[in-house]
């Protein structure tokens, strides 16, 4: 039995590509998932001037559909994020989350944008809404980058889509900050400390704030977090982070990392 348990138990870790999943209605075996600190997430990068432009960030956001994401990228073996710390605090309307391209559409053309007739491409000056989206080779960020290019170029959006390997990803793209949009993985430690991801210090490298997000009120969310040992008062601090992030839509939370780990339905204890 042992035995058994241990090779369900590697199960969580098989490469995505081998397309294989534990069967839920198996009678003998009973499944957990564990929710990891882990996300997979896009930014959006500041240095690029459309995107620095709230509209178009908010209406790209409204194209994103995670439940499609979720299951074309994972197989829905992960599970829906919406905002940060959704492993910490989940929050109310994880699940309620819908397209409004809508939205987008009128968000834009209130912001100056119009649809090229003969091209179907938005455009703002004469210029068209060109955006390279960037991504690593791991099968499930390459899945939801090709889902997430399908719904941008059937929106209007001249998309330039380029899955690497990671070593160049970080090399060439990420340390530089040479990408419009990154689809990529957010991975907390023990302690959930957000600082170098969201601090306007961490803007260059090695830092992480991969948008080069900088707002001097969450600056002082994240010092005043990291340096309390309150804990009510430290996670007060995160969910107005959380919320400031949601408005200001520097980044799109997609999707959160699952650990499922099959048990023995015979193994008590």
């Amino acid at each position: 039995a042992r035995f058994y348990v241990h090779v369900l138990h590697d199960l969580g870790y098989l490469p995505f590509n081998e397309n294989l999943y534990l069967d839920p209605q198996r009678e003998d075996v009973r499944l957990m998932r564990l929710p990891l600190p882990q996300y997979q997430v896009v930014f959006f990068n500041y240095l690029n001037k459309n995107l620095k432009e709230s509209p178009v960030r908010v209406s790209l956001a409204k194209l994103i559909s995670r439940e499609a994401i979720l299951e074309s990228a994972w197989g829905n073996n992960a599970q829906i994020a919406s905002s940060l710390f959704d492993f910490y605090s989940p929050s109310p309307d994880t699940q309620a989350q819908k397209t409004d391209p809508e939205t987008a559409k009128n968000l834009l053309e209130a912001a100056g944008w119009k649809k090229n007739v003969s091209t179907g491409i938005w455009e703002k000056n004469g210029q068209p809404l060109t955006l390279r989206l960037f991504t690593n080779d791991f099968l499930p960020n390459a899945r939801a980058a090709e889902q997430l290019a399908q719904t941008f170029r059937a929106f209007g959006i001249e998309l330039i889509l380029n899955i690497l390997p990671s070593k160049q990803l970080s090399d060439s793209h990420i340390k530089p900050r040479d990408f419009d949009i990154l689809l990529f993985t957010q991975k907390f430690g023990s302690d959930p400390d957000p600082f170098a991801f969201w601090h306007s210090s961490q803007i260059k490298d090695p830092g992480l704030n991969l948008s080069g997000f900088e707002d001097p009120e969450a600056d002082k969310l994240l010092t005043a977090a990291r340096t309390t040992t309150d804990k009510a008062l430290r996670q007060a601090k995160y969910e107005q982070l959380k919320g400031l992030l949601k408005d200001r839509v520097p980044v799109v939370f997609l999707t959160q990392t699952v650990y499922t780990y099959a048990l023995d339905k015979n193994i008590k204890g």
